[in-house]
């Protein structure tokens, strides 16, 4: 799960996206607990920050649904409300699989095993 789109302009639906994660099915089910699943023929460069976050989830969902066993979420809670933020998080630690989380909310990073931490160009474990 990227934080965002990288520059530059790709005609991707969101749909397309969705499509792509391994199990559309699954995908497409979870777009639509995600609240997203209406956005299917979208471009994603026109989806809010917290519409993309949810269609990227969604798609790592349907990784998750054909097999994928670890997952990489770049600030999976950025640009979503609390409530987003809530439903996100607990998609995530309920999850079947290894994950790599880097976030800057400290609410995120309560819901894993382990965390360290980056400051000052130092690591330490919390």
């Amino acid at each position: 799960m990227p934080q965002r789109l990288a520059p530059g302009r790709f005609p991707l639906l969101a749909g397309e996206l969705l499509d792509s994660g391994g199990d559309p099915v699954a995908a497409r089910d979870a777009a639509g607990r995600l609240d997203v699943g209406s956005l299917r023929d979208r471009p994603l460069d026109t989806l809010s920050g917290g519409q993309l976050q949810r269609v990227f989830l969604a798609r790592a969902l349907g990784a998750v649904a054909a097999g994928a066993r670890v997952l990489f979420a770049d600030e999976p809670t950025a640009a979503l409300d609390f409530a987003g933020q809530e439903q996100v998080a607990a998609l995530l630690a309920a999850l079947p699989v290894t994950m790599v989380v880097i976030s800057h909310d400290r609410t995120t990073t309560r819901a894993c095993d382990r965390v360290a931490e980056m400051a000052a160009g130092r690591l330490r474990l919390v």
